[in-house]
């Protein structure tokens, strides 16, 4: 379920995180040198990674254009507000796509498989 304020809420978190980090190089910790690395970063990126009911590759195709409609919507939404902050790069991707941007993969835990598969 996709919340009302959901770019609200990932805006908030962003900033939530860049404050974390800024604040994390200040005192001497184990990840102090980690947080000063990221704030020193030439380029910041967001990522979000959202699964919406139609972006399934068997999707009808007006349920895959829906779906890409507001992904579009998130994205010009994210990059709008966050134009200030992020030099770089404004993503918002599907749980059914590895894009080649993004240096991760998301996979299911056995537990979560389960859980699912129980809803």
């Amino acid at each position: 379920m996709v919340p009302e304020d959901l770019v609200a809420v990932v805006i908030e978190k962003v900033m939530d995180t860049l404050a974390g980090l800024h604040a994390g190089t200040r005192n001497k910790h184990t990840e102090r040198e980690a947080c000063r690395k990221a704030v020193k970063a030439q380029q910041l990126h967001v990522v979000l990674r959202i699964d919406l009911p139609g972006a399934q590759p068997h999707a009808s195709r007006g349920q895959r254009a829906a779906a890409q409609q507001a992904m579009a919507n998130y994205r010009q939404a994210f990059r709008r507000f966050l134009r200030r902050v992020v030099n770089g790069k404004v993503r918002v991707i599907t749980g059914r796509e590895d894009p080649p941007t993004v240096p991760w993969s998301v996979r299911w835990s056995e537990e979560g498989r389960q859980a699912h598969r129980q809803t």
